[in-house]
């Protein structure tokens, strides 16, 4: 992600922590780590997120099973999110359907076999 969307900073990133390994929380230094709770529920901690995250700040989630492939793909969003005061969320499409090639286990984890050397960051539950 951070490739994808390169002005971002690592303070403004803000992760559910669901016992991430410490070798993870010190490679990625500086990122927001707010603690989830176990067993890992996927609503419940997008809430914990949510309910964390400063009130002045825009939030763009992304689960662990996704992964951003347009450079600067972010800034589209927020162009048409302040477009209009009536406008209170914005969402993204999705490029394909439940098990396209991209979906499928490790093929984003090998750089070979998707044909690009997009760099990307997973947070993933253990």
């Amino acid at each position: 992600m951070l490739v994808i969307q390169s002005d971002i900073s690592l303070d403004n990133i803000y992760v559910v922590d669901d016992e991430l390994s410490e070798d993870f929380k010190e490679k990625w230094k500086g990122i927001n780590y707010i603690p989830g709770e176990q067993p890992f529920i996927f609503t419940r901690n997008f809430n914990i997120g949510i309910k964390a995250i400063p009130k002045d700040r825009d939030v763009f989630f992304i689960g662990d099973d996704a992964v951003l492939l347009t450079l600067k793909g972010l800034d589209p969003l927020e162009e048409v999110a302040y477009s209009s005061s009536k406008i209170g969320m914005v969402g993204i499409s999705v490029n394909g359907a439940v098990g396209n090639f991209y979906q499928k286990f490790g093929v984003l984890n090998d750089p070979k076999s998707r044909g690009s050397s997009v760099s990307w960051i997973s947070f993933l539950q253990p």
